[in-house]
């Protein structure tokens, strides 16, 4: 083989267009038009097993060499052997150069730029990633590649901009880090050895549209491919299969743009299900249309009516099954592309599923229902590999979001990998599709700079022809947070006209009007109105004020930023009471911290400024649901039990207990679920009985007789529980998917049932734990209360006023102490840290073995916000196995109460959720008692009688001072707080405040104790 030419390629490049990286209107070059990200096959027996023999990855090691501009790239590196001398390593691809100790790190910001200037300028320090690999005649035999064959590279997507060389020539430029870029390089290929260079340079013109409130990153994150097809190939596959008015029939078209030599060329069609069944009368076979040049005229006046090179065809189906995040029920759709002499020489399979999206009035109808949305904004992101993460990453992400129990996921803010959008298909959810624009530094200044008006069109355009097969979509969403101008405009224009099946959503329509800056309740570029983090009161208004002529979802709402998600009960309120409101998407799905080891050798999740990357925004790219490994925050829980798909409510008749059952489904029955009814006495489970609703219909009722009421004294619960009877591919089974409990019977206290130690030593031990209970105002702020790292650290929330009335700190002193046969008093007085005064009056008496605590608190009444108000005891470290009488398992809030009663038990250790930012946790509500043990059973119990508690190996203090979960150590003690009155959790982080608030003011509770 010839020695490769060493030429400056990049130097050749830049003298054709100069900084090109810095150019906006330069979107791509020598790309091929957008298609739908269908695969290749030669027969329709390999289409239906799923592996083409026309696609081979790329992924493997790469050499890789890290520049620090674009401009230094040396002469021949698109060609020139690459040498560890030289400065190559090898790294792996897909992935972010940023997560493979490459020296150039991860930055997060969540508004300002990366860098300073004015766009479209970035820096002259420009991180620059060459990578190379050899293209071999196995990877082409891999591909499926024969004689004549046009041969394509495929690049998932590179952050930010690239360009491509193929054995030194130059191939092309893409932009935009989340759509795939295809290039024809068949012209270049050679049989046996290629050479093939890809440089991504990380800050670009298009930075300033991706600047979307996550991690900024370096490097090929999705997949990278060659593809074969013929000379002559169907280019680009549509499909749209959608279900009439009356949803009993379907309607099948499919529309195939060919390129290459189409004379006599046709495409034939058929529907088929997914196990490989024909459906009847669903064949058809469409001419790929030519221009008539026969004569002049013939070509004048065809020119009129020539789409191009395009085979359409439409079929009616009978009583399709309909797609639903109920039942995703998909046909396969085989296309195959016939040459002249009736042989197929093509077939690319397309899954889909019959759908109705329409607005009616101020409702969304999906398949004819006004569904209520229960979705979660998500992010591509992994902790390992930024914004890099396997198939098998992408798929269990997805599957975590279905059994959590939401519907709906909103693709902030750009659109996913195809494997997400797949998954979503295949499991149930609904998708709205977000194209990558975001220009939250200068919001209006680029939407309105003609430089980047293609960019913004553009990015549309090619979201809605890679991904408008996908059934899980619902609609399209312009972009987030990018202003509103004409750009937005033409693009909604356009996708109405390309996809008129779908709706189009911008949430930057409407911003203006959220924010009492314009009168428009309606503007026309969005069908949907979208806002993010309105109150209750503001969408209620909105409805009830007005004329809601189309629905409102909320694009975001909740931000689940650490110990979150308060007062999502009543927005489910409002969802449920208002026609026209119909949910929303929580923000957002996962904590995005990325795995950090301290100087010390400790991993915990890093956040904004753990790389040293400045400017930052902190801890703000943390606010999942779940957390950054994907366990679910107890935010999960509240959200799940809001919007579960079975309600039951039970009550006593003529003895018996009924249970009534609701399917809040919109089109399935209940035959996937078993129901089965626990009754308790004071949390002991006395009755467990089953219940077969799998012929309720969706949106009916049934009553269900149980069994007789117990006969019993104490606390009387039933909990119905439903789980599914099948595994499936996202869930085993026996999942739990609905609960609901109702209290039967109520009793004003109940005595724990244990064995307590009556001695007058262990009655003395007792009055001295009660004694040196200190009072408690303080918690360690959560999010919501005001952010503790970061630039806006003591800026917002209400911690910084706790700080200022220093209720972390209170000094006690006893003024009296009275010791009577019966009872002790004490009066201590109480001083917080800034020199606020206040009085604490505490009785000690023995009642029935039990020591039992009154305490009385005359707090300022000028206190008018406070965190809590309770008492914290410290207890030996070994007392570390927790049993109690509540809420639970899960922890739970003032503002976030969904739990089920009952006796739950845990270790200490286990009480801790971790949180990005350590703050408070571990609260549990209406507890009636609990116990705290060692290992041989010895250790308290306390009666509480509807108090709160939590009990963590973390002090308050510890809490507070800590900004990372590496910095925790578990103290020598265990940590009890006893709480009369709590502080809701909210969203105040980037959303409403809770209502529920504590005043100052006069606060009695009772507390009871005695030794095990």
């Amino acid at each position: 083989m010839a020695k490769p030419r060493e030429v400056d390629e990049h130097r050749a490049l830049t003298n054709v267009v100069r900084r090109w990286w810095e150019d906006p209107t330069l979107t791509g070059l020598n790309r091929l038009a957008a298609r739908a990200s269908t695969r290749s096959h030669r027969s329709l027996d390999e289409a239906r097993s799923g592996a083409s023999a026309r696609w081979c990855d790329l992924d493997s090691d790469w050499w890789f060499r890290l520049l620090d501009s674009p401009l230094e790239a040396p002469s021949g590196w698109t060609v020139r052997r690459p040498t560890k001398a030289a400065g190559w390593r090898p790294i792996e691809v897909p992935g972010n150069w940023t997560m493979q100790d490459t020296g150039d790190l991860p930055q997060y910001t969540n508004v300002v730029m990366p860098f300073p200037g004015d766009p479209p300028t970035v820096p002259e320090h420009n991180p620059t990633g060459l990578h190379r690999r050899r293209i071999t005649s196995t990877d082409l035999r891999k591909a499926g590649h024969r004689r004549g064959d046009r041969v394509i590279l495929h690049l998932g997507g590179a952050e930010s901009a690239t360009a491509i060389w193929l054995n030194g020539t130059f191939v092309g430029i893409a932009s935009d880090s989340r759509l795939a870029s295809e290039f024809d390089v068949t012209e270049l290929i050679r049989p046996e050895v290629n050479e093939l260079a890809v440089m991504v340079v990380r800050w670009s013109a298009w930075t300033w549209i991706e600047d979307q409130d996550h991690w900024f990153h370096g490097g090929i994150a999705r997949r990278i491919a060659l593809r074969t097809c013929g000379r002559t190939a169907l280019a680009d596959v549509s499909v749209s299969a959608r279900l009439d008015s009356g949803l009993r029939r379907g309607s099948l078209e499919v529309s195939c743009r060919v390129d290459g030599e189409v004379l006599g060329w046709s495409v034939r069609t058929h529907l088929e299900t997914v196990g490989g069944r024909r459906v009847a009368g669903t064949a058809s076979e469409a001419p790929v249309s030519t221009l008539d040049v026969s004569s002049h005229i013939a070509a004048q006046a065809d020119g009129y009516r020539h789409p191009g090179p395009i085979a359409r065809t439409r079929v009616r189906v009978d009583r399709p099954a309909a797609w639903s995040h109920e039942a995703p029920d998909r046909y396969r759709v085989m296309v195959s592309l016939v040459d002249p002499r009736g042989r197929v020489r093509e077939v690319v399979p397309v899954l889909t599923g019959f759908t109705r999206v329409e607005i009616v009035g101020p409702e969304l109808l999906l398949n004819g229902a006004p569904l209520l949305i229960a979705g979660v904004n998500r992010h591509d992101h992994h902790h390992l590999g930024g914004k890099a993460a396997s198939d098998a990453d992408l798929r269990a992400d997805v599957e975590n979001i279905k059994r959590c129990g939401f519907n709906a996921i909103r693709t902030s803010h750009y659109p996913p990998d195809p494997v997400v959008l797949d998954t979503c298909d295949e499991i149930g959810l609904w998708v709205i599709c977000e194209a990558n624009v975001e220009s939250h530094a200068r919001w209006n200044e680029v939407m309105d700079d003609p430089r980047f008006a293609n960019a913004f069109i553009e990015r549309v355009q090619r979201t809605v022809l890679t991904h408008r097969n996908h059934p899980s979509i619902m609609g399209w969403s312009l972009g987030n947070e990018s202003g509103h101008g004409a750009v937005h405009e033409a693009a909604s224009a356009w996708v109405r006209r390309t996809d008129p099946r779908r709706f189009v959503q911008y949430e930057g329509a409407i911003t203006r009007f959220w924010r009492g800056q314009s009168t428009d309740r309606h503007n026309a570029t969005t069908d949907i109105e979208c806002p993010m983090y309105a109150s209750v009161d503001a969408i209620t208004r909105w409805v009830t004020d007005g004329d809601p002529v189309r629905p409102l979802i909320l694009c975001e709402y909740t931000h689940a930023m650490g110990n979150s998600n308060g007062g999502l009960r009543d927005y489910w309120r409002a969802f449920e009471t208002h026609r026209g409101l119909q949910g929303g998407f929580v923000w957002d799905w996962r904590d995005q911290g990325l795995m950090t080891i301290d100087d010390q050798g400790r991993p915990y999740p890093g956040y904004g400024g753990a790389f040293g990357d400045d400017p930052n925004d902190a801890a703000f790219c943390c606010n999942g649901i779940v957390g950054w490994d994907g366990t679910p925050h107890p935010g999960v829980e509240e959200h799940r039990w809001l919007t579960r798909p079975v309600r039951s409510t039970a009550r006593v008749k003529d003895g018996r207990v009924v249970v009534e059952v609701e399917n809040r489904r919109s089109w399935n029955d209940l035959a996937d679920l078993r129901g089965a009814v626990t009754v308790a006495v004071d949390g002991q489970v006395v009755s467990e009985r089953s219940i077969d609703a799998s012929r309720l219909r969706p949106g009916r009722s049934r009553s269900f007789t149980i069994g007789a009421m117990p006969k019993a004294s104490g606390e009387i619960t039933a909990t119905v529980e439903w789980r599914t009877v099948r595994r499936s591919s996202w869930a085993e089974a026996g999942h739990r998917v609905a609960w609901d409990q109702t209290v039967l019977a109520e009793v004003d206290a109940i005595d724990p049932p244990v064995r307590r130690r009556g001695s007058v030593e262990a009655i003395d031990e007792a009055r001295e734990l009660a004694r040196s209970g200190e009072v408690s105002l303080w918690r360690a702020p959560i999010d919501n209360d005001g952010v503790e790292v970061g630039p806006l650290s003591g800026v917002a929330g209400v911690s910084p006023l706790w700080r200022r009335l220093g209720l972390n700190r209170i000094k006690s002193t006893v003024r009296s102490h009275r010791l009577g046969d019966a009872s002790e008093q004490l009066v201590v007085d109480c001083v917080t840290a800034s020199g606020e005064r206040f009085s604490h009056r505490r009785r000690i008496s023995v009642v029935d073995g039990w020591v039992v605590v009154e305490e009385d608190l005359n707090l300022p009444r000028a206190w008018t916000d406070l965190p809590r108000v309770g008492i914290a005891l410290g207890l030996p470290a070994d007392l570390d196995r927790l049993r109690w009488y509540g809420r639970g398992p899960w922890e739970t809030a003032v503002d976030r109460e969904a739990a089920p009663l009952g006796v739950w038990s845990s270790s200490v250790a286990e009480q801790f959720v971790p949180y990005v930012t350590p703050q408070h946790h571990g609260t549990h509500i209406d507890t009636r008692w609990l116990t705290l043990t060692n290992r041989r059973g010895r250790g308290w119990v306390f009666a509480l009688d509807g108090l709160a508690f939590d009990a963590s190996e973390f002090s308050a203090d510890a809490l507070t001072r800590a900004s990372t979960l590496a910095q925790l150590q578990p103290s020598d003690r265990v940590h009890l707080h006893i709480d009369a009155a709590l502080r809701g959790v909210g969203t105040a982080a980037c959303g409403p405040d809770t209502d529920v608030i504590v005043p100052g003011g006069h606060h009695r509770f009772v507390w009871r104790l005695a030794r095990l």
